[in-house]
């Protein structure tokens, strides 16, 4: 949630040198946050065992429990820019020139989340410069 702040604020920052408004801009985000989170939840459950999840209906939207993909959340918001961007007839193009800085800087902020939870560490090396004294 950190990085999607961030990221929103960066972006509602830069919006108006990009010939966007920040009522636009914020209006999409909003949009974005959910189409991000449906996208991450779905990417999850497709890659866990998803028989268990139809047997549980319920627990397909238990966020509270864990479960989202940071790739799905990634292609869950750019449809829904895209989407966005062509009911309101705004350049998607000219957006994803806005908007990608942010989203990188966003990506680094939650992969920190990774590194403290002891998810991307990495694998086992056989390497010199792998081995620890």
């Amino acid at each position: 949630m950190l990085a999607f702040i961030v990221s929103g604020m960066l972006v509602r920052t830069w919006a108006p040198r990009w010939g966007f408004s920040k009522p636009q801009i914020g209006n999409l985000l909003a949009w974005i946050l959910v189409g991000t989170i449906i996208g991450a939840r779905l990417d999850f459950l497709l890659q866990d065992d998803f028989a268990e999840y139809l047997a549980h209906p319920w627990s397909l939207v238990a966020l509270w429990e864990g479960g989202l993909a940071t790739f799905g959340g990634l292609a869950g918001g750019t449809l829904t820019a895209y989407l966005y961007a062509r009911k309101h007839g705004l350049s998607f193009f000219r957006l994803g020139d806005l908007f990608a800085p942010a989203i990188s800087i966003g990506i680094a902020i939650g992969r920190i989340s990774y590194g403290l939870d002891g998810r991307d560490y990495g694998s086992l090396t056989s390497l010199p410069w792998g081995h620890c004294v």
